[in-house]
């Protein structure tokens, strides 16, 4: 309540309800006169950006303004109207997508727009919906285009990847039908026995929206099936199934509770545990090509993927556990091998990743949690998991691993303090 009245006190002073203020200038010394100065500055930009925009004038009077733009968010963070925070991301977003604008122009509406758009609880759906053309062609002509393969083109340095948080960012604001039409543009490109299908599905991986905002009718029930059907289909460990599972982890995490796993897990925990290259050899079978899932890093995903499908009503704990028991030996000290560092990031990243889901929906006070009150993590959900990761936690103790270590048990001690601090004290002391 003292947080509203404080948030209609600045609304009373500004003239408008800030979207999120930097909360450190009030320490500084004269705070109430950057009120004064704050409206003039950002008045100043949206006059000057838009008669650029208006002028053409954007390799120049658009690039010094959007570069002020960005002064002003570090200066007092987004200390705007809802109205005009909306306005400069269409506007951004416009100047982002124009043809014909070199690469280190670009690069600078791309930082801009991504400061403008991360918070992603401060504009809905309600407020903002893009296109998704404009960003996939100007993607494909930074990546993909025979400009920019025969090096006849260089981007700027940084901006592909700056380009790439725009897209991940921006796809939540995606249309309802965006989906449809990603499917039926590039559908024809799913031919397993050539190359192309490398780039559809590196496309769908980052462009498919999976938010709640969108029906599961018009989202991930249009293209899932379809995909899992190329994928246990082709089970040779082909190089896309890389951006498959990064998109059914961000899947998972999106969709955590809403969409039904129990059919997928077997093949999937399966392709995790061939993941691991670990060292199970008879005479010369152990010789392997090292490709797919099991060329590429790629426990960050299988994490996420993991802990977003556990929970009440499911049995993702019960083939976690079967995976832990097998893995276990391999954390073994008198059995280091070439998969030992990979092993121990993957027990890591598997409790930070519990952690941080605990977190989101018990202790979470930026937004409302999206995950209904039954799907939840329960106690005694929390519990399984920390007595499932604990005979592991205890081989990782006495090996070289100590960031992995110490990460374990800073992560299952507050998940569960009683069942790892006193076990822990006696194998430190005795």
């Amino acid at each position: 309540m003292l947080q509203y009245f404080r948030r209609m006190g600045r609304e009373t002073e500004l003239g408008f309800l800030p979207q999120r203020e930097n909360i450190y200038n009030q320490k500084l010394p004269r705070s109430r006169d950057q009120d004064k100065d704050s409206n003039i500055y950002l008045k100043e930009i949206k006059l000057n950006l838009s008669q650029a925009v208006v002028n053409n004038d954007i390799s120049h009077g658009g690039v010094k303004w959007v570069v002020n733009l960005h002064k002003y968010i570090i200066l007092y963070g987004l200390k705007m109207s809802k109205e005009d925070h909306v306005y400069l991301i269409k506007l951004l977003f416009g100047l982002l997508t124009t043809k014909h604008v070199d690469s280190v122009s670009l690069d600078k509406f791309a930082k801009v727009l991504y400061a403008l758009m991360k918070k992603k609880y401060l504009i809905t759906r309600a407020d903002l919906i893009l296109p998704w053309e404009p960003l996939f062609d100007l993607y494909k002509y930074w990546e993909d285009s025979t400009l920019v393969l025969r090096g006849l083109v260089k981007p700027a340095s940084g901006f592909k990847a700056q380009l790439k948080s725009i897209i991940k960012v921006s796809r939540g604001y995606f249309t309802i039908e965006s989906t449809q039409e990603m499917m039926d543009k590039w559908r024809h490109l799913m031919c397993p026995h050539d190359r192309s299908i490398c780039s559809a599905v590196k496309y769908f991986s980052l462009f498919l929206p999976t938010s709640r905002g969108i029906p599961p009718d018009k989202s991930w029930k249009i293209w899932l099936p379809e995909l899992n059907m190329f994928w246990s289909t082709w089970g040779n460990s082909p190089n896309w199934e890389v951006d498959i599972l990064k998109l059914y982890a961000r899947l998972a995490v999106h969709q955590i509770g809403e969409l039904d796993w129990e059919p997928y897990m077997g093949d999937l925990y399966t392709r995790f545990m061939v993941s691991f290259n670990l060292p199970v050899t008879y005479g010369g079978s152990g010789i392997r090509l090292k490709h797919g899932i099991s060329g590429q890093p790629c426990v960050g995903s299988i994490s996420q993927w993991i802990v977003s499908t556990l929970g009440p009503g499911s049995s993702g704990q019960r083939y976690l556990s079967r995976l832990l028991v097998a893995l276990q030996s391999y954390f073994h000290p008198a059995n280091i091998n070439n998969s030992s560092e990979l092993l121990h990031v993957f027990i890591s990243l598997l409790t930070t990743q519990f952690i941080n889901r605990v977190h989101t929906e018990r202790f979470n006070t930026k937004w409302v949690c999206k995950v209904a009150p039954e799907k939840r993590l329960t106690d005694e959900d929390i519990k399984e998991f920390v007595l499932s990761v604990k005979p592991i936690a205890f081989h990782v103790l006495y090996n070289s691993y100590e960031d992995e270590a110490r990460n374990v048990f800073a992560n299952l001690s507050l998940l569960h303090p009683e069942l790892i601090i006193p076990d822990l004290l006696d194998n430190l002391i005795f």
